[in-house]
């Protein structure tokens, strides 16, 4: 009986070996159910193990429960049971979520496991934080010290730097970049802002590669707590990168709050202006066309303010969201604006484009010299930079409403062209403007 036991036990294992887990399971059951007061904890096991990739997760946390009550030391166990607790409790479906079973369910798994291989740990810590950190899309305020409660689980040290790839083909961040990300946003929520510089910084200087855009990010974060130390000379500098690697809307719009911030206003309206052109997803930009009010009011600019944070208020009404944020309440407070009839949305953005177009910044430039002679087709021309060299123009890249004339001064920028006559790579001057005397 032993051996043909101890045969059945080898076949089940080949079987599982080759991913065969149904018949595998078959066998499995056949030696679980018939053992007496002493079972065999790897045959347990290994039927958990088939049963869960079968997708038949509860029927193998309650084999995985009853291996633990045996053996609470038995390491391969308890990552089989922290899994099928994972699968239940912490992948439920949107519809059915319970976020009560959810934390208990992650509880128990850290409780259960470790953060090494194989495990289910690292994966709940995550799944934990991300689901605290989505507080923001429902309009709840995001639980910043209960984050790091659960970033304080995972040790840096054994974070992968790889960057995952999903069986659907998608790909994500490293372990360690989530970390880090997560770590800067809670700490930025907190206005722990020294800490967050500090974790930004590491993050910049430990990683090697970033995944899509995350270094951007981290810079955001810099920024951010910058500005709010009121040292927008240093957020001018991520900005400034960030403005050289993507720059997007919301990406222009912070770049605009750190000229704000630096004190230069008329500069910080013109990038505002462009922050606030794109009709898509305005619900995420409310906040541009309020900063863009609050400076027009500087300024001295009531009625276009007015106008703008008329918009900010109308997009919240629009999203459904009642309640008025204090520095939305302030300037409405202070400009006497009343909510009782908003126009629409769409009026607003419309009426307010004609301004926004006229305030778009002028392309910044890094070479400049005088124009040294207007060719006599009058589509070109060639500039005299002020190291002595000459470099050929094309008049669509004049950017001025002033007649380009020979010794007018200009700001320009370089690019390699092909010489249209000889094929010759060469520099030509392009996003050309007029000095200002």
């Amino acid at each position: 009986m032993m051996n043909e036991q101890q045969d059945l036990k080898r076949q089940a294992e080949a079987l599982r070996d080759k991913k065969q887990f149904s018949e595998a399971a078959a066998i499995y059951e056949k030696l679980w159910t018939a053992q007496g007061q002493t079972p065999d904890i790897w045959v347990g096991w290994g039927y958990g193990q088939c049963l869960r990739k079968l997708g038949r997760s509860p029927e193998a946390l309650e084999i995985s429960r009853a291996i633990y009550r045996l053996d609470p030391t038995f390491d391969r166990n308890n990552n089989l049971y922290g899994w099928c607790i994972y699968d239940i409790g912490i992948k439920q479906s949107e519809d059915n979520f319970d976020e009560s079973r959810f934390l208990q369910a992650a509880n128990a798994i850290v409780g259960l496991t470790r953060q090494e291989d194989f495990s289910p740990y690292e994966r709940t810590v995550f799944a934990v934080i991300h689901h605290y950190e989505k507080y923001k899309e429902r309009q709840k305020p995001v639980p910043h010290a209960k984050i790091i409660e659960w970033l304080n689980k995972l040790n840096a040290s054994l974070l992968s730097s790889e960057s995952i790839q999903s069986s659907n083909g998608k790909s994500y961040p490293s372990p360690k970049e989530d970390w880090y990300s997560s770590w800067a946003k809670a700490l930025l929520g907190l206005e722990r802002y020294q800490e967050c510089i500090d974790h930004c910084t590491n993050a910049l200087n430990e990683l090697n590669s970033f995944h899509y855009d995350y270094d951007i990010w981290f810079r955001q974060y810099r920024a951010e707590c910058f500005l709010a130390l009121g040292t927008g000379e240093k957020a001018l500098a991520d900005l400034e990168y960030m403005m050289g690697r993507k720059p997007d809307a919301w990406i222009r719009h912070r770049y605009a709050m750190g000229l704000y911030a630096n004190g230069q206003l008329e500069e910080a309206i013109h990038y505002a202006s462009e922050a606030a052109l794109p009709y898509q997803r305005l619900g995420y930009r409310w906040e541009v066309y309020l900063d863009l009010g609050n400076m027009l009011l500087e300024s001295g600019e009531h009625e276009l303010a007015t106008k703008h944070i008329l918009l900010a208020a109308a997009i919240r009404h629009a999203e459904g969201w009642e309640k008025i944020p204090n520095n939305l309440q302030s300037v409405i407070h202070r400009l006497n604006i009343s909510l009782e009839e908003l126009p629409s949305v769409n009026s607003l953005h419309r009426d307010l484009q004609p301004f926004w177009k006229s305030m778009k910044p002028r392309q910044r430039t890094t070479h400049t010299g005088v124009i040294q002679e207007i060719h006599s087709n009058g589509k070109s021309g060639r500039i005299r930079s002020v190291d002595g060299t000459g470099y050929f123009f094309g008049m669509r890249n004049f950017k001025s409403e002033i007649e380009a004339t020979p010794g007018l001064r200009v700001g320009f920028n370089l690019q390699e062209n092909e010489n249209s006559r000889t094929g010759a790579k060469e520099m030509h001057a392009v996003d050309i403007w007029v000095i200002s005397e």
